[in-house]
């Protein structure tokens, strides 16, 4: 297993239960396979850059743990398909 931090920043028009419950099934993914989810950092409501898609702010959330390699796929799978999710990265931070 390996270090990873991912930021997720979620539409701002998302309740705050929602994002409880996005940020909840990442979580799970992540652990599926005997990963540790470290830290759970919400940096809160921030303005983007720039617009992305019409999207001009959002909630900034920052996962940090030890994960296996294998559920990344997944995991990026899922915030892709998810409406919810304006951008997503996955770092890897123990190189």
């Amino acid at each position: 297993m390996h270090a990873y931090e991912i930021a997720v920043i979620i539409r701002s028009e998302v309740e705050e239960e929602a994002q409880q419950a996005i940020i909840e099934q990442l979580t799970h993914l992540l652990t599926a396979e005997g990963g540790e989810v470290a830290q759970v950092e919400k940096w809160g409501r921030r303005q983007l850059a720039y617009p992305i898609k019409k999207v001009t702010d959002g909630y900034y959330y920052f996962i940090q743990g030890r994960f296996a390699s294998s559920v990344l796929p997944e995991v990026n799978r899922n915030m892709k398909l998810s409406d919810n999710i304006v951008r997503h990265m996955v770092i890897r931070t123990d190189v």
